[in-house]
């Protein structure tokens, strides 16, 4: 017989046993959803392995407390049109796979699988956390400032904003590829960098550059404000051909300036006053004044130049220094000594001309025209004996210049009188002597002498040819 406590230790074992048996026929969950981290963008899978799912359950996906799916149908909202759920049977075990593709932000949360019997929740999962590793949005960084332009000396203000995102983003302003110190404004989610500044003459057309910076950048972003227009007065120099300038000459003077917007209006002053005939100012850009005849008595001149736009003016001036020139000393009739006469210093201008004219006129009547008469006649002499004398072959050496003069192709052949008419006729022809490099004996030179051909006679015999030696005239 069993005792007591035998007794008792009996059953004991056999409760467990009996559980045990109930536990390995019942449903459970054999492997639970594990953490996520990804970046926004990838791939999320969420695993949930059920061991021995009977026909009257269903497992459903769970984030925080929304439902998800129900079995591998994904509840039709647009939100959870990037989720899909996957079931592989094996075996005893059945493996649930909840997909996200592509992740965004939103999908950040906590994700649980329950199976559910006739609408009640059975078994539930372990809490799988999903970290989306968020990128800053396009239209980030965003620059912005109250203005385009600014006058020196104001206080400009250049704000750059992006999104508060997991991972953080880091911000920063630069100007000219050093970056400058900023503020830092939290505001709804929202990160801003402000750079405040004195608007300066030198910022005038500079670009001011925001860089963003994120792990989850393969490179930085950046905006940019700029060029910005910087408005300042006129920055005046006055340029002069010199300061120093002799009597009785005249000086050129230059505004020069450096505004933004430019110069509208220029305008000149000269202390002390000048005539108005000595002083010209450019009509087209009134920026170069110049000034003639400038004498002694304006030795120690100032001159100044004021320039206007819109922002305000600029002024500057210069001193002119005026150096007398050596007088030439005129001659005056009570200068001169007593026993000079001072008749015809001062005769008008016309008389004196009239004079000249006179005296060219009688030059040429009585040396240049009974010149040129006695060339004439000398010349005319020296033709009428020619024609009389007949000219021989041994003449021709003395002969200096032909009536005719040219280099023939072939052979010379004067026209001959074929009238009955009783005349003179000769011409003398003369050809060009090559240089002393072209052959003249592979060249006739011909010299033809016709004197007083009659129609009685053979005309034949009084035609000479000759051979003649080159000569040079």
């Amino acid at each position: 017989m069993f005792t007591r406590h035998k007794r008792y230790f009996i059953h004991v074992e056999i409760a467990v046993f009996v559980c045990f048996v109930i536990n390995s026929l019942a449903t459970r969950i054999s492997q639970h959803p594990v953490d996520v981290t990804v970046r926004e963008g990838d791939k999320v899978e969420l695993s949930c392995k059920i061991r021995r799912l009977r026909e009257n359950q269903e497992v459903w996906w769970y984030k925080n407390t929304l439902e998800l799916s129900h079995g591998r149908v994904i509840l039709q909202d647009p939100v959870y049109s990037r989720y899909t759920v996957t079931s592989f049977p094996d075996g005893l075990t059945s493996i649930y796979v909840l997909q996200i593709y592509p992740t965004t932000r939103s999908d950040n949360g906590v994700y649980t699988c329950k199976i559910v019997s006739d609408a009640d929740i059975v078994l539930e999962s372990e809490n799988a956390s999903v970290i989306i590793l968020e990128v800053p949005r396009q239209r980030y960084p965003e620059c912005r400032a109250e203005q385009d332009t600014f006058i020196v000396n104001d206080l400009v203000s250049l704000n750059c904003s992006t999104e508060i995102i997991q991972p953080t983003v880091s911000l920063s302003w630069s100007l000219d590829n050093t970056i400058v110190d900023s503020e830092i404004y939290i505001t709804d989610k929202i990160k801003t960098i402000q750079y405040k500044f004195r608007a300066k003459k030198t910022d005038n057309r500079k670009s001011f550059l925001c860089v963003l910076k994120s792990d989850m950048l393969m490179s930085s972003r950046n905006c940019s404000i700029g060029p910005v227009n910087m408005l300042y007065k006129p920055t005046v120099k006055i340029h002069s051909t010199s300061n120093t300038v002799i009597a009785g000459r005249e000086v050129f003077i230059a505004c020069n300036s450096d505004a933004n917007p430019l110069v509208r209006e220029y305008k000149w002053k000269i202390s002390p006053d000048m005539p108005h005939k000595y002083v010209h100012i450019d009509k087209e850009s009134t920026q170069v004044l110049r000034i003639v005849n400038i004498s002694t008595d304006q030795n120690n001149t100032i001159v100044s130049c004021t320039a206007e736009n819109e922002v305000g003016s600029g002024f500057d001036q210069v001193k002119l220094f005026v150096e007398g020139k050596e007088q030439v000393k005129e001659s005056h009739p009570e200068n001169l000594p007593e026993n000079v006469s001072s008749v015809g210093i001062s005769l008008p201008l016309p008389i004196l001309i009239a004079c000249a004219i006179t005296s060219i006129v009688l030059i040429l009547i009585t040396v240049i025209v009974p010149l040129y008469f006695l060339c004439i006649c000398k010349k005319g002499r020296e033709t009428e004996a020619e024609l009389n004398v007949p000219i021989n072959i041994t003449e021709m050496q003395e002969i200096l210049q032909p009536d005719y003069y040219f280099e023939p192709r072939d052979r010379v052949l004067p026209r001959v009188p074929d009238n009955d008419r009783q005349f003179t006729w000769k011409k003398h022809i003369g050809v060009q002597v090559p240089d002393d490099n072209y052959d003249i004996a592979s060249t006739s030179y011909m010299y033809l002498t016709l004197n007083e051909p009659k129609r009685s006679r053979h005309i034949e015999h009084y035609r000479h040819y000759h051979t003649l030696n080159p000569m040079r005239f």
